[in-house]
């Protein structure tokens, strides 16, 4: 589910919105606080269990308002945090050189990938980012990469989601994992991966890859860890497409679009609300 958030007029107007709407909401808190007060004295009057039941009423609706506006700021801020990482860390050309603004660029188009990504999955957006980061610092996303193993970063990504997916580990766990394989911590990862049902090394020797007599990874590298992503992909492949249409799921991606809209609308007032912080 994709929801789309435009907000149209000057920067003092909205602003100026924005904090009356703000004001509002914590006019109606203080008014919540003095209905609570005032129902206090109730509860020598009614039973206790209706009692206890209309205060909860009351703490709920007070919450929900102050959440509304921290959730507005604060996924906006967290999204902020995320482009400023990932300008970093894709800055860096094949030449090794830094390009702060060509990483911004890059930044911005892959937290849109994450966020479209993360929509469609049953994992929220701070998973989705925290696994890719991983991928990232492992070097999966790199066009060698792609070519020395015969999947692209994208690809990888989606393996290590529906690999979290189908044994209940977290994605970032995942994401490590395979990136462990990558960078050579072959005898590591393998126990790992037979721990959680992935794949065992006798399997592994049956699709073509040769060990030792004590265990150890004998086939190049490149050869192995393709062979181990096409047997993930082929045992977990569409499990997130699978997890996502249950209740779970779609609670979780109705949660995604949800934090998107209010994202939205916390973007716009960053910049005026960084000045006066």
């Amino acid at each position: 589910m994709a929801v789309r958030v435009v907000i149209e007029g000057d920067s003092a107007s909205v602003l100026s919105a924005f904090k009356s709407a703000g004001d509002a909401a914590g006019n109606f808190g203080q008014q919540i606080d003095h209905a609570s007060e005032k129902t206090r004295g109730l509860g020598s009057v009614l039973g206790g269990g209706m009692f206890a039941a209309g205060m909860a009423g009351f703490n709920l609706i007070k919450d929900s308002v102050g959440g509304l506006a921290q959730s507005m700021i604060g996924g906006a801020a967290e999204f902020e945090r995320y482009r400023t990482q990932f300008g970093v860390l894709l800055a860096v050309g094949k030449d090794g050189t830094r390009d702060m603004a060509r990483g911004a660029i890059l930044a911005k188009e892959r937290l849109a990938e994450l966020a479209e990504f993360g929509a469609k999955t049953p994992f929220d957006l701070p998973q989705v980012v925290q696994a890719d980061k991983i991928l990232q610092g492992f070097g999966l996303h790199s066009e060698e990469t792609a070519k020395k193993f015969g999947f692209s970063g994208k690809e990888i990504r989606t393996i290590a989601g529906d690999l979290a997916a189908g044994t209940g580990s977290s994605f970032s766990e995942m994401a490590t994992l395979i990136g462990k394989f990558a960078s050579g911590a072959t005898g590591e990862s393998i126990s790992r991966m037979q721990e959680l049902g992935i794949v065992t090394r006798e399997q592994l020797t049956g699709m073509g890859l040769e060990f030792s007599k004590s265990g150890e990874l004998v086939s190049p590298l490149p050869q192995a860890m393709e062979v181990v992503l096409g047997a993930m992909k082929s045992k977990f492949g569409g499990m997130m497409d699978a997890q996502s249409n249950t209740l779970e799921g779609m609670m979780s991606n109705l949660q995604d679009a949800i934090g998107g809209t209010l994202r939205g609308i916390g973007e716009a007032f960053l910049p005026q609300i960084k000045n006066v912080v």
